[in-house]
């Protein structure tokens, strides 16, 4: 059955062609790093990098708009009206895009883009629709039309990176510390304030922050445990709240939940999430051999931990609504620093150097005392800005392996400290996925570090 949101599983086709585009992208050099994608060359041209859906407040059609990001400058004499956007742009399916407004500038100095504010809300389906510049109406800077063979991009929904949920800072012995001498995750609280609430009469559980609404109800008030192909057709046929579109999350959904102050991870508004909770996702383990079945879950007995079973083991689900991110990010890289830019969350990666670091403590000095393309309010990432950096699609799920061009085979630092032991801090490795607690003193890994967000 195809679903509105094509959940994880049924997207083997867009899986290759989320790699061969991936490959495509090129942006002021953006070569970086090796790719695991198609062999097939950049295009030269004038044409779409990537394209960021973002419904914003679903109640609000003014928060309604499509970001479409540019190869190159364009001609501001050629940016479209919003009448002029129906034939600006192709969409796969037939659907034009009706705009209330448009702008065009560099987003964050860095990126072109054309920002379009959309008359009505616009649903395209996940992994699957797709945009394209049409010929005839905008030009590159220098004049040069778009040529007609330019690649089309897969329209994918904003990746709402949530604060985490730590509010206080730990040094490495996991005392708190409120002098400002340790400027980790619970210092800078970066991320989109959460907010969740739970409906009484319902049992559904309101992500406001993510538009996502998550099933917290079952028979008997027990937590649903099966194999996964059950867990799937039960969300599949689920009728909950007077709708029917419910579907089994993907594990980018299930980790973003993850509450990273409490001991288990669960979010205080969930009910049905015990701390043994184990529950499944749509995502298939990409990087096991073909023709395995290996689904990732998450493991809230271990704090929200991502683990991997068969599809025969049992596992905890729940059922969730919304729009979800599935792909990795596309980054742009700035033509004449050694950064870059992902556009769907709108965070700024380093790219210049990899750098190893002999503590968890050391890698938060090494992005504290950054200087790199003019910029000094570098930082060490949160676990969910780390973690928004996995690509589950990619064969072996580097962090930006075809655009990085210094993230090396081994484990990254977060700046976000354990709730389970203090003394640990919460990484990922680049290679398979895996995130886990690592002892602050102990282990010596890679430090990557980040500017902006909310």
């Amino acid at each position: 059955m195809c679903r509105r949101f094509a959940v994880d599983v049924m997207l083997n086709c867009y899986r290759i062609q989320s790699l061969m585009l991936l490959a495509l992208i090129a942006i002021s050099g953006c070569n970086g790093g090796s790719s695991s994608g198609s062999s097939e060359p950049s295009f030269e041209g004038l044409h779409i990098a990537s394209a960021i859906y973002d419904q914003g407040d679903p109640e609000d059609i003014d928060d309604n708009r499509l970001t479409v990001y540019l190869s190159e400058a364009i001609d501001p004499a050629s940016v479209p009206t919003p009448f002029l956007t129906r034939t600006a742009f192709t969409v796969s399916g037939g659907e034009e895009l009706w705009a209330r407004s448009v702008s065009y500038g560099l987003v964050h100095g860095v990126a072109p883009a054309l920002t379009i504010g959309l008359e009505s809300i616009f649903e395209p389906v996940t992994g699957e629709t797709e945009i394209k510049l049409a010929t005839g109406v905008i030009t590159a800077a220098d004049g040069s039309p778009v040529d007609p063979a330019n690649p089309s991009r897969v329209i994918q929904a904003r990746h709402t990176v949530l604060k985490t949920g730590q509010e206080t800072s730990y040094d490495n012995s996991g005392d708190p510390v409120d002098d400002n001498s340790i400027r980790d995750d619970g210092f800078y609280q970066v991320g989109v304030a959460r907010d969740f609430s739970r409906d009484v009469n319902t049992g559904v559980v309101s992500d406001h922050a993510s538009n996502l609404d998550w099933q917290d109800t079952a028979p008997m008030n027990t937590p649903l445990w099966d194999n996964w192909q059950l867990a799937y057709d039960y969300c599949d046929m689920l009728n909950l709240g007077g709708r029917q579109d419910w579907y089994l999350p993907s594990m980018k959904q299930l980790f973003n939940a993850v509450n990273f102050a409490d001991d288990s991870g669960i979010e205080g508004e969930f009910q049905l999430l015990w701390e043994t909770s184990q529950h499944w996702s749509s995502t298939v383990e990409y990087s096991r051999a073909s023709g395995t079945s290996v689904y990732w879950y998450l493991n809230h007995e271990l704090g929200g931990l991502p683990r991997s079973a068969d599809e025969t083991a049992n596992r905890h689900f729940h059922c969730v609504i919304g729009t979800d991110v599935l792909r990795g990010a596309d980054y742009i890289r700035h033509p004449d620093h050694d950064y870059l830019l992902d556009t769907s969350t709108h965070l700024f990666w380093q790219d210049n150097a990899t750098v190893l670091a002999a503590s968890w403590q050391q890698a938060v000095t090494i992005c504290e005392n950054l200087s790199l393309a003019g910029f000094t309010d570098w930082r060490l990432p949160n676990i969910n800005e780390l973690h928004s950096l996995v690509d589950y699609y990619a064969p072996d799920l580097m962090l930006g392996s075809t655009d990085f061009g210094h993230i090396m085979r081994g484990t990254y630092w977060s700046s976000t400290s354990s709730a389970q032991n203090l003394e640990q801090a919460w990484t990922v490795r680049s290679y398979n996925a895996q995130v886990a607690q690592s002892d602050k003193t102990v282990d010596s890994y890679y430090a990557l570090c980040v500017r902006g967000g909310l």
